[in-house]
């Protein structure tokens, strides 16, 4: 898996905004349920022009995400950068993690789009009974790990707290955290899709791990905002299985704040 020991922009300035006054949102915590989430994992590219439907069709699964059933990802990769145009989403080490994914879900290659999910390849993922499949055969199996995370407002930034249990699983785990982006914008003017407007979500921005503790704190620069979200995941060591996962929205926190 490719590792990102960098936290980066965490709030993108939106801490005040999400803040709705105050400590309203001095403590949002979710914790992870009995079944197992579905995570897949789309290796895209803004320098291929046959990923925008793929890009679109992530998008599609925000229903899905917000109920907490699936945990959708794009990790850009930067080996089409030679094309013309310079992602400026893709990071080296999301493309070593896309070999390395694919070669556990046993593809014989890497190409953009590369739709992973549950650790398969899902070369189905146009196809709607294909995604209710997948969610069956996920949630049939009862999670072997319970995470939670939790971000709450600080004197300078924000706190992120992170706990895993990991007792119903036999062997050794890694976990890892994740920051995502949705609502992105970009205007492309060289490569294959010159010309062309292409809107991201769940938009990998850093991917954290293997975390060295089974709980712990991090600091962040703010406050998520309502189109970020922070993410835990356990991962059996060594053969890379999904033991579960857990979603921390930025729109949830902030509903949260606005109730009170």
């Amino acid at each position: 898996m490719g590792i990102s020991n960098t936290l980066g922009r965490s709030a993108l300035g939106l801490a005040a905004a999400c803040l709705g006054g105050g400590a309203a949102l001095a403590d949002c915590t979710v914790q992870s349920g009995r079944e197992r989430m579905l995570v897949i994992e789309l290796y895209t590219s803004e320098g291929c022009n046959s990923c925008p439907p793929a890009d679109r069709w992530l998008s599609s699964l925000r229903p899905e995400a917000a109920a907490g059933r699936v945990l959708p990802l794009a990790f850009h990769v930067d080996y089409w950068d030679y094309l013309g145009w310079r992602d400026a989403y893709a990071q080296p080490q999301f493309s070593s993690r896309q070999r390395a994914a694919a070669a556990r879900a046993g593809a014989r290659t890497v190409y953009t789009p590369q739709v992973i999910a549950d650790g398969r390849n899902f070369d189905r993922w146009r196809q709607p009974q294909a995604l209710q499949e997948a969610l069956h055969r996920v949630e049939a199996r009862r999670a072997e790990a319970d995470l939670q995370i939790g971000i709450r407002a600080a004197t300078e930034g924000a706190e992120l707290d992170y706990r895993a249990d990991v007792a119903g699983f036999s062997g050794n785990a890694d976990l890892f955290l994740v920051r995502w982006e949705s609502g992105l914008s970009s205007r492309v003017t060289a490569g294959e899709n010159r010309g062309e407007v292409l809107q991201q979500d769940f938009v990998v921005r850093d991917w954290i791990g293997p975390l060295p503790a089974r709980e712990g704190r991090r600091k962040l620069a703010g406050l998520p905002g309502a189109e970020e979200g922070w993410a835990l995941l356990a991962y059996a060591r060594g053969s890379g299985e999904l033991l579960q996962a857990v979603n921390l929205p930025g729109v949830r926190c902030a509903s949260r704040g606005s109730a009170r």
